[in-house]
């Protein structure tokens, strides 16, 4: 039989937050409820009845909210409620908030059978003969379906984020482990024993964590990193333990490890080894250096670099050098010591590519470690040279994925190369690329990855450059190019003609010799000076793409031709594509381009209905990125969906200043195209953490409060937008408003201005209302 009570109800608030859409359920009590002790979390609304005799039932969680606060100053009112369990709950705090949980295996569910009267679990909601369906631990690892024995030991040792928990009637889901995407742990002293690890596959995976390290089972070692800087990365099972126990003295340890399934199986293992000021007491041999052996006494011995390939030399701040011979490395190693800080990046030999015996060219094995292979000074001016062209190993190289195609993980900032065509191809790499000995100039783009999952496919050289740049903060992007066999997206493929029409030329610096014709475009190659540095074979030939700092522009007449070529005459690195005239793959610019931009002025000047862009200040963010004779036609906030479009340039650049503080993509449009229908698009939800302070809103509406302003100094200025409707309020120790009109809602804000914490929670307007581009209404 259900169970019900009644409560006599005090004047004034009582603490009390429902939720529900049928039939509204207590969710949360305040810690200074009158109801606390009283009443619990999960029990059902029956009816509110008043002290005139009136009684409600069926009410709405809106309208029994809109009761309780219309209706404070009734001392006789009374709250019947049903005494239900709630269906679920989730307990979110510190580790210590849940010491005192008790679970015991009731009817083969873990219940929760006592927690002390003083825990945060109690106003948290927790009830007991509730189930515990998952625990969260502190690293993201989230236990489900667990026995009670085994919750017992987790609440005993681990680190808990959160417990969720079900009704005794709700089904137990099946048991699983949800490992977390990265962990990054800090091992103490001790060998692979010591520390509890199994280790198996290639790279190392841990079968097994019995050491009470923290590390999960199931994930997989991305790297291990020493005290002394050098970082090992992909080691197999074998190896990994092998660097363990060689350094089971150290306690200043670290392993990075990944989710299974973000790791390539059987990718090679490579290290960053920090050399030493002093000799190194490397054996080296062949053509890129191999280390062929560590002399004992060297700090680099026992770390298992034998039969390494160098793949590169680094200086700090500044360059590097890729793929030397051993005679190179070896002078380049002795001519620099005394410098700190000097690494190198090794591919390391698999198990069965070590050789144990040390070979040396023209010298015997007793021969000293660091005494090299001689060069001859008749050759070594042909056997070196002032820049070295990184070379990538497609047998070998770590960073082949299983399609052949290449993935370059990148860190965050500027990635200094530049690319040219479609698909983009790399047309220059700087030594300070994160590109730079892991790509050959002449690999083209197949896609960019961000952290987030977004993919790019089928990019253009702009869409490529606006979205590197645009996520230049992120870190773990990753970059594919095809593998060099690939025809199928070449722009080498041949016309519809059957013949390859096109010719690309890198335009040196200076004085170019050559002049272009045409009003409309393409530009035509007019004439080719006889002491001109471009080929004469491109006269006559018309201009499909030029590119430049990064940037291409397409669809070029002479004027404009001439114009870019003579603003960038220093630029090296510049790209001219020319092809036949009557050629059917000129390039052609899209008909919406979407531009990502960064928190901060534009700089430009906009004019027109609709926006056009009149004039550029230097530095702007959109300075070769909007073709001309393209308008804006709407402008997005990523980060939340918002969208507005159809706007005149008022309305335009009020909206890019109010967003100014966040990022955004704005949409442009070709002229010939008609603008999009006047539109605002909302977020469905937004949730905000409220500052404390005077916030500079304003709502308006009797029944559901709306904002309908947002002042100059506003601290939500570009969180929250015009028109957008309050569901709830939520002030910490949890008290939450709902059901609010406007007046209610500015008493609440007022009323705990200084309080930390606070969530407004809004939705999307359910009606037509003002422009966040403007309006105004009464201040409260």
């Amino acid at each position: 039989m259900p169970a019900f009570a009644s409560y006599p109800l005090p004047i004034g608030s009582i603490g009390l937050a429902f939720s529900g859409k049928d039939v509204p359920v207590v969710s949360s009590i305040a810690p200074d409820s009158p109801m606390m002790g009283l009443v619990e979390i999960g029990y059902t609304f029956v009816s509110l009845t008043l002290g005139t005799g009136v009684c409600y039932e069926g009410l709405s969680t809106k309208e029994l909210a809109q009761y309780l606060v219309n209706k404070a100053e009734d001392h006789e009112r009374v709250l019947k409620l049903e005494m239900t369990m709630p269906s679920y709950i989730l307990l979110e705090g510190r580790g210590s908030d849940f010491s005192s949980l008790v679970v015991e295996e009731r009817n083969m569910k873990p219940t929760v059978v006592g927690f002390d009267s003083s825990s945060p679990l109690k106003k948290m909601g927790a009830r007991m003969g509730m189930v515990v369906s998952s625990v969260e631990l502190s690293d993201g690892c989230k236990i489900v379906g667990a026995a009670a024995d085994e919750i017992t030991e987790i609440l005993s040792s681990e680190s808990i984020k959160s417990i969720e928990l079900i009704g005794a009637d709700e089904d137990m889901p099946r048991r699983l482990m949800r490992l977390p995407k990265f962990q990054i742990v800090d091992i103490p002293k001790g060998s692979t024993y010591d520390l509890g690890l199994d280790l198996q596959e290639n790279p190392a995976q841990v079968m097994k964590s019995a050491g009470g390290i923290g590390v999960r089972e199931g994930m997989v070692v991305e790297s291990l990193s020493l005290v002394e800087g050098h970082i090992f990365h992909k080691l197999g099972a074998g190896m990994l333990a092998d660097l363990l126990d060689s350094t089971a003295g150290s306690s200043d340890r670290r392993l990075s490890l990944v989710h299974a399934s973000l790791m390539q199986k059987n990718c090679s293992p490579f290290a960053e080894v920090s050399l030493p000021q002093e000799e190194v007491g490397l054996a080296l041999s062949g053509s890129p250096a191999m280390i062929r052996n560590v002399r004992p006494s060297s700090v680099l011995s026992n770390l298992g670099l034998e039969g390494a390939v160098v793949r590169n030399i680094k200086f700090p701040d500044g360059p590097s050098f890729y793929e030397l011979s051993a005679a190179d490395l070896a002078d380049l190693m002795q001519e620099s010591e005394g410098i700190e800080g000097r690494t190198i990046n090794a591919r390391l030999a698999q198990d069965d590519d070590v050789d144990d015996t040390p070979t040396y060219d023209n010298e015997t094995p007793s021969s000293k470690y660091d005494e090299m292979p001689s060069v001859d000074e008749d050759t070594a001016d042909s056997e070196q040279s002032d820049s070295i062209e990184p070379v990538v190993d497609e047998d070998t190289d770590p960073y082949m994925n299983t399609e052949g195609h290449l993935d370059i993980v990148l860190e965050a900032g500027k990635l200094h190369c530049a690319f040219a065509g479609q698909p983009p191809t790399l047309t220059k790499i700087s030594p300070k690329s994160a590109l730079y000995g892991k790509v050959d100039v002449g690999r083209k783009v197949h896609t960019l990855t961000l952290v987030g999952g977004a993919q790019y496919y089928d990019i253009s050289t702009v869409e490529l450059t606006n979205a590197l740049k645009a996520s230049e903060s992120q870190e773990r992007r990753v970059l594919t190019f095809f593998k060099e066999d690939n025809d199928d997206d070449d722009d080498d493929a041949p016309d519809s003609d059957g013949e390859n029409s096109y010719i690309d030329v890198e335009l040196p610096t200076g004085r170019l010799g050559i002049s272009f014709r045409g009003k409309n475009a393409p530009a035509v190659v007019y004439k080719v000076q006889d002491d001109s540095p471009l080929p004469q074979k491109i006269k006559d030939m018309c201009v499909d793409t030029l590119s430049a700092g990064g940037a291409e522009k397409i669809q070029l007449n002479a004027r404009e031709v001439t114009d870019i070529i003579k603003a960038t005459t220093d630029m090296p690195g510049r790209v001219i594509r020319v092809r036949d005239p009557d050629s059917q793959n000129f390039k052609t610019l899209s008909e919406v381009v979407e531009i990502p931009v960064q928190p901060g002025s534009l700089g430009v000047s906009f004019g027109g209905d609709p926006p056009v862009i009149r004039s550029f200040k230097p530095g702007s963010q959109l300075e070769d990125k909007v073709p001309p004779g393209y308008y804006l036609d709407s402008i997005k906030n990523p980060a939340d969906g918002y969208c507005q479009s159809g706007m005149t340039t008022k309305e335009a650049v009020g909206l890019l200043g109010f967003l100014n503080e966040q990022e955004r993509v704005l949409v442009f449009k070709n002229k010939t195209m008609a603008p999009s229908p006047k539109e605002e698009i909302f977020p469905e939800n937004k949730i905000v953490t409220l500052p404390v302070g005077k916030l500079g809103i304003s709502f308006r509406g009797k029944t559901v409060a709306r904002i309908s302003r947002l002042h100059e100094e506003s601290k939500l200025r570009g969180l929250v937008y015009i028109s957008m409707e309050v569901v709830k309020i939520s002030i910490p120790g949890g008290s939450k408003f709902k059901g609010l009109g406007a007046a209610d809602c500015a008493k609440v804000l007022a009323d705990t201005k200084n309080t930390e914490g606070r969530i407004l929670e809004l939705r999307a307007p359910s009606a037509d209302g003002v422009s966040t581009a403007g309006g105004e209404s009464a201040r409260n």
